[in-house]
């Protein structure tokens, strides 16, 4: 029976992940001044719980619906199901205008929403595991290689936001501080001198940890059947290319447009909408789920 269902293991190293994200948003918004960090005004242990409810939101609500359903997935009941759908619903409450809002990012009500489908979800995880176990993981799958060399690519790109994430400045590090820009001040236009880095979160980082996630989950697919499989290719499709484009967009501005190399800016796409921008990522997303499942049935088919 274990054959015909997925595994759990790549779940759960991504809500370990995600768990410690968790820790580094409370322990820095904790500690350090609201104006060294982006659009939050709470301090201290509130201000720290606060910015990691709305975490909870984007990015990690977003994870949790394809973890959510692989979960039900694996308990193979119809009560595990629904939960997985009600999980996922209160998920995507997250893409509802207003819900996460760029320009306050200190928790609100509305915040608590898509939290509890995050619950949910990592609920339904536990108990998938309890009664099923993980699951077999293979050690080695077609498209590991690939898959490492853009994750080791995405964390080298992502290195000033992982630092800020901690609460650290990356240009205070010997060698890496010549290499990526950080704590120089540059002006905005919403304001006169900022840090080109700021500290806590950055929407380019949550990019590296929702590629990451899609090639790490991506893993699964080969377990997966019929309608589930091009579910989740589709998904773990857009999650990629979306994470890809914060990546580009934010690191563009911050590393090139910041030295002057560029006067232009790529379009954002990190608030859905009805926009160029969003269109071509859907239609990419779709182009790249239908080359990822005819390689899945080139490779499954017998020599």
């Amino acid at each position: 029976m274990d054959g015909e269902r997925p595994g759990l293991a790549e779940a759960v190293v991504v809500w370990a992940f995600y768990g410690l994200m968790l820790a580094a948003v409370v322990t820095t918004y904790s500690r350090i001044d609201p104006v060294e960090l982006y659009h939050v005004d709470e301090t201290g242990l509130r201000g720290g719980l606060g910015r990691a409810l709305v975490a909870v939101d984007f990015p990690i609500a977003v994870v949790a619906v394809p973890l959510a359903l692989l979960a039900a997935l694996r308990l193979g009941t119809r009560l595990a199901l629904v939960a997985a759908v009600v999980a996922s619903v209160l998920c995507w409450a997250v893409a509802v205008p207003g819900v996460v809002d760029q320009g306050d990012l200190d928790a609100r009500t509305v915040n608590v929403i898509s939290a509890i489908g995050v619950a949910i979800a990592l609920a339904l995880t536990v108990v998938a595991v309890v009664k099923t176990g993980v699951g077999s993981a293979k050690r080695r799958l077609p498209g590991d290689p690939v898959r490492i060399v853009i994750a080791a690519a995405l964390l080298l790109v992502g290195l000033p936001w992982l630092f800020a994430e901690v609460g650290a400045y990356i240009g205070h590090v010997a060698l890496l501080g010549d290499v990526f820009l950080s704590n120089e001040l540059r002006p905005t236009s919403d304001n006169p001198l900022h840090r080109v880095v700021h500290l806590g979160e950055h929407h380019g980082g949550y990019g590296v940890y929702l590629a990451v996630t899609a090639l790490l989950l991506s893993r699964v697919l080969p377990r997966l059947r019929g309608g589930w499989r091009t579910f989740f290719t589709f998904y773990l499709s857009l999650m990629l290319l979306y994470g890809l484009a914060l990546v580009a967009e934010d690191g563009w501005g911050e590393q090139v447009v910041a030295r002057d190399w560029a006067s232009w800016t790529i379009p954002s796409v990190l608030e859905p909408g009805p926009t160029i921008a969003w269109g071509v990522l859907l239609v990419s997303a779709v182009a790249l789920c239908v080359v990822w499942l005819r390689s899945g049935r080139e490779r499954a088919r017998p020599s």
